[in-house]
C-alpha cells in the first residue's frame, strides 16, 4: 500500500434485487493495490443486511452485522491506519 493521505468511510449499496444491502469501505483517494497496479476505491466486506427488516429477528441480524463491520473498520484503523484530523496513512 501506498503512502498516501486517505480516509475511509463504511457505507451500504443495494445488492441484486434490492432485498439486501452489502457493507464495504471507500477508500478517498483510492489506493494503488502493488500485486495489479489497479488504483481501489472501494473493498467489500462480504457482510449483508436486510435492506427492510420485516420482524424483530431480522432487525437484530441487522444490528449485530452492523456491529460487526464497524469492528472491522475500527479494526482497520488501528491497525492499518494512523489518523490525524480525519486524514489517515497507510503504514
Amino acid at each position: 500500500m501506498s503512502n498516501i493521505c486517505k480516509t475511509v468511510t463504511l457505507r451500504t449499496r443495494k445488492i441484486k434485487g434490492g432485498e439486501q444491502l452489502s457493507y464495504y469501505l471507500d477508500y478517498y483517494p483510492g489506493y494503488r493495490d502493488e500485486s495489479t497496479m489497479k488504483v481501489m476505491r472501494h473493498e467489500s466486506l462480504g457482510i449483508y443486511i436486510y435492506a427492510k427488516p420485516k420482524n424483530q429477528r431480522e432487525r437484530d441480524y441487522n444490528d449485530r452485522m452492523r456491529e460487526k463491520a464497524e469492528d472491522h473498520l475500527v479494526l482497520l484503523q488501528q491497525i492499518h491506519l494512523p489518523c490525524f484530523r480525519g486524514r489517515c496513512i497507510w503504514i
